[in-house]
């Protein structure tokens, strides 16, 4: 009671304030929720005591004095009030997977089931079935990169896409292929999100110089105005073998 009688109020009236989180529980929080709790305290632990190991380390592109980041760690998708589509990459699903994290597919029979189910769907088939069968020998081998788009509170598989990364004795190119998305999650962004992760990849793995292309194959040629709104050009001038168009990326995330 104050010296004018009135009385100060009790702990219990005063209105209840929500503490904020710590930016690095708020972290924690957004990791777990991808890839699962188990995983998320293995790394915490790792880096705490000096032995964390990425999922890969990326050598410096040619042309660049700096070595390139590891955009694949990341994920893209979720923001806020939202949940998914989050966009993950191969190798993080897969260490996640292993480590028994709930809510974690299998990366291998996801990648497997998106891209077979789509091209069920249209009839076509694959043109290298060493890419379905063995993505981690036949893409993350050869210097290349995989996401696959996992949407709602089961982390359901409904999109994938893979870089592939092309070295001869000339040149080193890179490719975007295997964009697949299925038919109930069309239309919502999650084919725009893929390429969006795969474009940051591209521009931190890829040396200066190295073109970025895809082919859009005859039947599939109305898709050409979504790749040109991302910052692709057709290539009328290169050979697509065996029909279609080829297109090259000309857009702000080319390395410099």
């Amino acid at each position: 009671r104050d010296p004018g009688g009135s009385s100060f109020p009790q702990p219990s009236a005063l209105p209840f304030r929500r503490r904020r989180r710590p930016p690095e529980r708020a972290m924690r929080d957004a990791m777990e929720d991808i890839v699962g709790a188990g995983a998320v305290a293995g790394s915490i632990a790792g880096l705490a005591q000096g032995a964390y190991q990425p999922d890969r380390v990326v050598a410096a592109p040619a042309g660049r004095q700096r070595a390139a980041r590891v955009a694949e760690c990341g994920s893209l998708g979720g923001g806020p009030g939202q949940r998914p589509p989050v966009v993950v990459p191969y190798e993080t699903m897969r260490r996640s997977f292993d480590s028994g994290a709930p809510k974690s597919p299998n990366p291998l029979e996801a990648w497997r089931s998106v891209t077979t189910r789509c091209q069920e769907e249209f009839g076509a088939s694959a043109r290298n079935q060493d890419i379905i069968a063995d993505p981690a020998g036949a893409v993350l081998g050869g210097g290349g990169f995989i996401w696959i788009a996992l949407k709602g509170m089961n982390r359901e598989p409904v999109g994938c896409i893979a870089l592939h990364r092309h070295k001869d004795d000339s040149e080193t190119t890179w490719e975007l292929g295997e964009l697949s998305v299925l038919v109930d999650s069309r239309r919502q962004g999650v084919g725009k999100q893929l390429v969006d992760m795969l474009l940051r990849q591209y521009q931190e793995a890829a040396g200066t110089g190295e073109p970025l292309w895809l082919r859009v194959p005859s039947a599939f040629e109305a898709s050409s105005p979504f790749f040109e709104r991302m910052g692709f050009e057709g290539d009328t001038a290169s050979d697509t073998d065996g029909g279609g168009l080829r297109m090259v990326y000309r857009g702000a995330r080319a390395p410099q």
